[in-house]
């Protein structure tokens, strides 16, 4: 999505139709595909994906480079692909328990189920421990927890890909610092 909004990929097992354009989705299964759980307004909009939709192609040395798109006979127009989709997905599941803080790994390898228990952990992860937004100290771990030092008042954690690139921050606020 362009300035930055945010965007969710979800699925429902039942929809229906409540009013004029308004559905009630039951049995939602939410942050697919790596995305982002937010919250959404009245009138956001909704793209349904179905056998309709086409994905892209673009190959590995065209990634970062201005392209021109141009989608059946409407306007050509240029973007850029940065993989995002590549980056690792945000950890689940954070939790501080005194000064330990834990997370869930989520990712591609991992089945999106109500069913099935949750994966090992396999990721490697950044920890940033924060006094006063002012990071000071680093943590770079395949444990999918750390023990925060005194003085830190905030914990950042992110999955670390197999490439490096460091995927979105998720943080917890730490009581009694």
């Amino acid at each position: 999505m362009q300035g930055g909004e945010d965007w969710e990929l979800l699925a429902y097992r039942d929809a229906e139709l409540v009013g004029a354009d308004r559905w009630r989705l039951r049995g939602l299964l939410r942050g697919l595909g790596g995305s982002r759980i937010a919250a959404h307004t009245a009138g956001a909009i909704v793209v349904v994906a179905d056998a309709r939709l086409v994905r892209g192609e673009v190959d590995a040395g065209e990634i970062g480079l201005d392209l021109v798109w141009q989608v059946t006979r409407g306007a050509a127009q240029t973007e850029r692909f940065e993989d995002r989709g590549g980056l690792p997905w945000r950890v689940g599941h954070l939790r501080a328990d005194g000064r330990r803080v834990s997370w869930t790994r989520r990712g591609r390898d991992i089945a999106e189920s109500w069913a099935l228990p949750e994966a090992g952990n396999q990721g490697a992860f950044r920890a940033e421990c924060l006094a006063a937004g002012v990071v000071i100290t680093v943590a770079e771990q395949v444990a999918a927890f750390v023990d925060a030092p005194l003085g830190c008042d905030l914990v950042r954690v992110a999955q670390v890909g197999t490439d490096g690139r460091v995927g979105p921050w998720a943080s917890i606020p730490l009581d009694g610092a």
